[in-house]
């Protein structure tokens, strides 16, 4: 079979955007999150605390913004982000 070497067969992944994390229970301290409220301010960092019932999350925000609490009460949309996406 001939195979045009100007036409790649390999499939590329477009990058997915991330999904937020619905499930607190799944964030743990050291994570790298974006948090995105529901006032439309955002706030991005390392979750340096969370509650032992995980209704509270402390974050260290990037760029010596220091640090801010996040309820859950607040109904705040948190996602983690992955390794690859820190390094965009």
């Amino acid at each position: 079979m001939y195979a045009n070497p100007r036409i790649s067969t390999r499939r590329t992944r477009s990058p997915q955007p991330a999904a937020a994390a619905p499930d607190w229970s799944k964030l743990s301290r050291g994570d790298t999150v974006r948090v995105f409220r529901r006032d439309g301010s955002t706030a991005a960092g390392l979750i340096d605390m969370l509650a032992l019932d995980r209704t509270v999350l402390w974050v260290i925000q990037d760029g010596g913004r220091g640090r801010v609490m996040i309820c859950r009460a607040d109904r705040p949309r948190v996602v983690v982000v992955t390794p690859a996406e820190k390094s965009r």
